[in-house]
């Protein structure tokens, strides 16, 4: 059945552009460690403006367990969550191949998002939406995203004299373990991907994943297995000149074997 793919962007109380402009990022739970760092990068005056035009448009909120779509949302349509898509070329790329999904993109900082709303404002994508939230608000539930079948991780902070505030850490596998929906899938693109140009955090990925029984479905930093949908980004280009191999990770839960 073929179903329009959307792109959400999400918050956990209703905010306007200014309150989206000052506002602490939203978290489910202080018990989680933040897996992100703070206040990254300066927003341009163009990000600014986009936050504050554009956010009315491809904002959305979370109340209570429930996301605040709009009456055109269909909820019957399947999820793909891009998590921390940085400026936003990943979102537009999912958008346009999984033209059957909804994308909600899960992004913290505010420069990221300010770019890609005005990505997604230079195209004819109407399915786009995005969460300013820690992922772990959204994926502490299995209500918030009952349709999810498929999540991308591009360029997670590797924090590496920090171990435990990685992103891939045992709660987090356990709750994206919880949320997937196996009611859908597509040949494309498997339940967990991940891209990273740290092989320690690769190898941190793969046994984690594999200690919780997943199963391992890639894990290459071969260029040929980049997935075709995944475009290169700014920040992987910039990898790649520095001769840091990108790896491609991806895993099946266990119920989905």
């Amino acid at each position: 059945m073929m179903i329009d793919v959307k792109i959400f962007f999400l918050s956990l109380a209703p905010l306007s552009s200014k309150a989206l402009l000052n506002n602490p990022v939203p978290r489910e739970s202080r018990h989680f460690k933040r897996s992100y760092l703070r206040g990254r990068g300066q927003k341009t005056k163009a990000q600014k403006r986009a936050l504050r035009e554009l956010w009315p448009e491809y904002g959305i909120n979370i109340k209570g367990n429930e996301l605040e779509f709009s009456k055109q949302y269909d909820p019957t349509v399947p999820l793909i969550l891009d998590i921390g898509f940085g400026q936003g070329e990943s979102l537009v790329a999912l958008g346009s191949k999984f033209q059957m999904c909804t994308i909600i993109g899960c992004e913290v900082h505010n420069p990221g998002i300010g770019a890609a709303l005005l990505r997604l404002a230079e195209t004819e994508l109407t399915n786009v939406k995005i969460v300013r939230a820690d992922v772990f608000a959204l994926i502490h539930s299995k209500r918030i995203l009952p349709n999810l079948f498929a999540c991308f991780i591009g360029f997670p902070d590797p924090f590496p004299h920090s171990v435990s505030r990685r992103l891939i850490r045992p709660d987090f596998i356990h709750s994206i373990e919880q949320c997937l929906t196996s009611d859908f899938s597509h040949p494309n693109i498997p339940p967990v991907s991940i891209a990273t140009d740290n092989e320690r955090y690769a190898q941190h990925a793969i046994n984690l994943f594999t200690n919780a029984k997943w199963t391992k479905l890639q894990a290459s930093y071969h260029p040929s297995l980049r997935p075709e949908w995944r475009p290169i980004s700014n920040y992987e280009q910039k990898a790649l000149n520095a001769d840091r191999p990108v790896w491609d990770l991806a895993f099946a839960p266990p119920q989905s074997e």
